[in-house]
């Protein structure tokens, strides 16, 4: 098996004010992703497969070529109109999280890591997710974080809550709103922030709730096809168990435009070299 980790980087970034997963962070002067990527191939990844946009491509060229001296590199587009049911449509805004992984089905033949973009996971992360997900092949697993370390100072976010049963197993993922770091800052309630440890059979089962999604949601609808709601129905019904394994890593991303500065700072000490990529 080729130790693969899958990137979520077609979102529009509408609350940033930009496309923050494109935007130059640290001491690196980097892609938020690409300590990401530094950081799982010093763990073992050996493969990362990047969801984005056709329009996108244009980040990605240069990237590329610095990418695969270290790591094989593949793409998967997330389009609209991908599945023949969406064929006609007119809408603008992406399906949603789900919909994005479906973008790989055809690419992702084992058990894989799934990440956001525009977040910073911590380097511990991607060994934990090494180790267990390659060993344990009975259930997805999930890397919860405590939701005091999730938080800006900037401005509320909304975040996954999760509930578990005594062996740690997923119950249930609530999304809350407007969660505020004044409120919050302390607590060590586990969110999910989109960080899994999946096996390829999940794809026959998000294409068949996505098509159960498609009917009860018309073309034209802003609704979106999100992953942590598919998981909550999988789980529900019996058709999957997921394993939450917590970590201490405190989270940074990009939510509010003033996140930027902060984030600068924050990874100046975690010993990332000037160049990530020497061609």
């Amino acid at each position: 098996m080729t130790p693969t980790l899958v990137i979520m980087a077609a979102g529009n970034s509408t609350r940033y004010g930009g496309l923050k997963q494109f935007e130059k962070v640290g001491p690196s002067h980097a892609f938020l992703f690409e300590y990401a990527i530094y950081d799982a191939i010093e763990t073992g990844f050996k493969r990362v497969v990047f969801i984005i946009k056709k329009e996108y491509q244009n980040y990605f060229e240069n990237l590329e070529n610095r990418l695969s001296r270290y790591i094989q590199v593949d793409f998967a587009y997330q389009m609209i109109n991908s599945h023949e049911k969406t064929k006609q449509t007119t809408r603008t805004k992406p399906w949603g999280t789900g919909h994005a992984l479906l973008a790989c089905k055809e690419l992702i033949r084992e058990p894989f890591a799934l990440m956001n973009a525009d977040d910073y996971y911590g380097k511990t992360v991607f060994k934990l997710l090494l180790e267990q997900l390659y060993l344990q092949q009975n259930h997805q697993l999930m890397i919860g974080y405590e939701l005091g370390k999730t938080l800006s100072k900037h401005g509320s976010v909304n975040r996954g809550i999760c509930t578990t049963d005594n062996s740690n197993f997923l119950i249930e993922i609530q999304e809350r709103l407007e969660l505020k770091y004044s409120d919050h800052q302390h607590s060590r309630t586990i969110v999910s922030m989109n960080l899994w440890g999946l096996h390829a059979d999940i794809f026959n089962e998000l294409e068949k709730r996505f098509l159960i999604f498609l009917e009860d949601h018309s073309a034209g609808s802003n609704k979106e096809f999100f992953l942590p709601a598919v998981i909550n129905g999988m789980i529900k019904a019996d058709k999957e168990k997921v394993k939450v394994v917590s970590t201490d890593e405190q989270w940074f991303g990009l939510t509010h435009n003033e996140d930027k500065v902060g984030l600068d700072q924050f990874l100046l000490g975690k010993s990332y070299p000037k160049e990530l990529w020497i061609t």
